[in-house]
């Protein structure tokens, strides 16, 4: 009896201890970023053709000087793959449910904003 104790109380903290995938770890760093008013370290994150986005949402998006005095909350609740080369992150910002899309770009996973 003692033994299956252990050994549960062993899988539950291999289980807690797992690394993210690297999408979720792309779609993570990304958000971080994103959430803070980093622009420029969250265009490390997304394809080619989404950096013009990007740089529209860095001019008329919310200030990073403001979001220092109104953080946005964001957390991962799932990533869904279509194949091996493309997935959608289902995520919560600020308590609404939200998606984004990911491709694999030259090998890396990217983020399509």
């Amino acid at each position: 009896m003692k033994i299956s104790k252990w050994f549960s109380f062993i899988l539950l903290l291999f289980m807690a201890c797992r690394p993210a995938s690297e999408e979720e770890r792309i779609a993570k760093n990304f958000l971080h970023h994103l959430s803070r008013g980093d622009y420029e370290k969250a265009r490390d994150y997304v394809v080619s053709s989404s950096l013009t986005v990007l740089y529209d949402f860095q001019n008329i998006g919310i200030s990073p000087d403001s979001l220092k005095t109104h953080p946005i909350s964001w957390e991962i609740d799932s990533i869904s793959h279509f194949n091996s080369d493309s997935a959608r992150v289902y995520f919560i910002w600020n308590g609404l449910p939200e998606e984004m899309n990911m491709v694999k770009e030259k090998g890396n996973w990217k983020i399509i904003f």
